[in-house]
């Protein structure tokens, strides 16, 4: 039922894009406690860039954009 969805030209660009991000995606473990975000939920995502020694992080996220900076240290 739903190969046939997914065979359709406009899902192409999608999938190909997906299969970069993950192609270029790394498995990180966190070390490292955050208990700094609004959302607790959200700490996860500051623990696993924090991991991957991440310059920027890109999100929409209210209580993430909030933060503005942290220290690197």
């Amino acid at each position: 039922m739903y190969k046939g969805k997914i065979d359709q030209p406009q899902f192409k660009v999608l999938i190909t894009g997906i299969a970069a991000l993950v192609a270029e995606s790394k498995l990180v473990t966190t070390q490292k406690e955050f208990l700094i975000c609004r959302d607790p939920a959200d700490n996860m995502i500051l623990e696993c860039c924090f991991a991957a020694q991440a310059n920027i992080l890109i999100t929409g996220d209210k209580d993430l954009l909030d933060i503005k900076s942290y220290p690197s240290s």
